[in-house]
């Protein structure tokens, strides 16, 4: 009966650790430009009946950070993503992250993770690509800012010949 006992714990340590629930996300980078509105999709299998589902943001040198917290028909956001250009509606089997008026700051990776979260979860890149007229204004500052320097530069160079001498 002792062996018998061990093997039905056995099979029910095991039932609990088959990896049923999952999140499923896009592998391919979006790209978006400024001002547009874009939707990342997060599929997700789970056998429990009324899941949490998380978004996290992770930037460039950055660690992941929360953002919200999607459950039943209600969403909690962190403080910094009160704003309403961040949803995020949880429904059967997918809960989609909706940013609208993308700003350059936005370009980050993104991900969705299942409450327990036990595996790490794969990220969904967002790139938010600035307006032509914008990018056009910025070169011309950057060429600009490049022959100040190196005319600082000269005059500096200039100034230590001309004390040296």
């Amino acid at each position: 009966i002792e062996s018998l006992n061990k093997k039905y714990l056995l099979s029910v340590l095991f039932s609990e650790c088959k990896g049923e629930d999952r999140v499923i996300q896009p592998t391919e980078d979006v790209f978006a430009s400024e001002g547009d509105t874009v939707t990342l999709d997060c599929t997700f299998e789970t056998t429990r009946t009324s899941p949490t589902l998380f978004w996290y943001r992770q930037k460039c040198n950055d660690f992941p950070r929360y953002m919200l917290k999607s459950y039943s028909d209600k969403a909690e956001k962190a403080s910094e993503f009160q704003t309403d250009r961040f949803n995020a509606a949880i429904n059967r089997t997918s809960v989609p992250l909706k940013i609208q008026k993308l700003q350059l700051t936005d370009s980050a990776v993104y991900y969705c993770a299942l409450q327990p979260t036990r595996v790490p979860p794969v990220g969904l890149n967002l790139v938010v690509e600035m307006g032509l007229w914008l990018w056009i204004i910025l070169v011309a500052l950057l060429l600009g800012e490049r022959q100040r320097t190196y005319s600082d530069y000269s005059v500096h160079a200039y100034v230590s010949d001309s004390q040296a001498s």
